[in-house]
């Protein structure tokens, strides 16, 4: 009875291992795509923060040509070229105006190369600028395409309805062609991948927990399963041994039986 009962034991530990065994490869695989997911994350935030950088670079190069050479600058083209660079460079947050001009101000004042005297009077230029982008008596906006929106105000409140109307229209086809793009993308991404699948389980940690006793309750009831399908073979093959051996004990007699008979007798 003993080895029976230490059979039975190791039966019913043969799901526990495999058990085990799988949800901590699940759970490693999880973990690693959680890393290359956190990873490529923050690749791509440095790299978003490098190509603002790049396009900011650009436009306050623009600036300062402007004011070393005491030319007038058209704020509304300046603008128009930070939300033409931003969509060109695909950035989720366009420079504004008033960002590119401070750090056209910052680089200038802080140059070693330039007098005082011309410092003092870029300041002037300068302030000149800041009060044309910041007049109190007109609205301003702040928010998606800032910059384009601000833009058209400036148009409407200098009375220039032809070149609002112009703008109004490029504002309003871009703002189609980025519906566009994002639902091309969304369309794209239809089909979950499995990083797709390891991020709802990061974001809603409970579907893991379910998918892990689901997971364990499947595999004990197959295991279970099996090990009837394997306990009944046995119990067959045990059953039909005994039949042929009985069969064959009482074929066995009756032949004897039989021909007991016809044997000589020695006597």
């Amino acid at each position: 009875m003993e080895p029976e009962n230490l059979d039975n034991t190791k039966k019913k530990k043969n799901w526990i291992a495999p058990t085990i065994t799988t949800l901590v490869g699940v759970a490693v695989s999880v973990l690693v795509a959680w890393y290359q997911i956190s990873l490529s994350e923050e690749q791509i935030q440095e790299a978003e923060k490098e190509r603002s950088k790049s396009v900011k670079s650009e436009l306050i190069q623009i600036v300062e040509e402007h004011v070393i050479n005491q030319d007038q600058l058209d704020i509304s083209r300046l603008s128009r070229l930070a939300e033409f660079r931003a969509r060109e460079e695909r950035l989720l947050i366009t420079p504004t105006v008033s960002e590119i001009v401070e750090g056209a101000e910052f680089n200038i004042i802080k140059s070693q190369y330039l007098e005082y005297d011309k410092k003092q009077k870029f300041k002037e230029i300068f302030n000149d600028i800041y009060n044309e982008i910041y007049t109190p008596d007109k609205a301003n906006y702040t928010g998606i395409s800032e910059n384009a929106v601000n833009d058209i105000l400036a148009s409407i409140n200098g009375g220039n309805n032809k070149d609002a109307s112009t703008k109004v229209i490029k504002l309003a086809t871009d703002f189609s062609s980025r519906i566009e793009e994002l639902e091309a993308k969304n369309k794209s991404r239809e089909t979950k991948s499995f990083t797709d699948f390891v991020r709802i389980l990061i974001d809603k940690p409970e579907v893991l927990i379910i998918a892990f006793f689901a997971y364990a309750i499947m595999l004990y009831g197959i295991t279970m399963y099996l090990r009837k399908l394997r306990s009944d073979k046995l119990l067959r093959v045990k059953l039909e041994s005994e039949i042929m051996e009985d069969y064959v004990r009482e074929r066995n007699e009756f032949m004897h039986q039989k021909y007991k008979g016809r044997l000589p007798d020695n006597e």
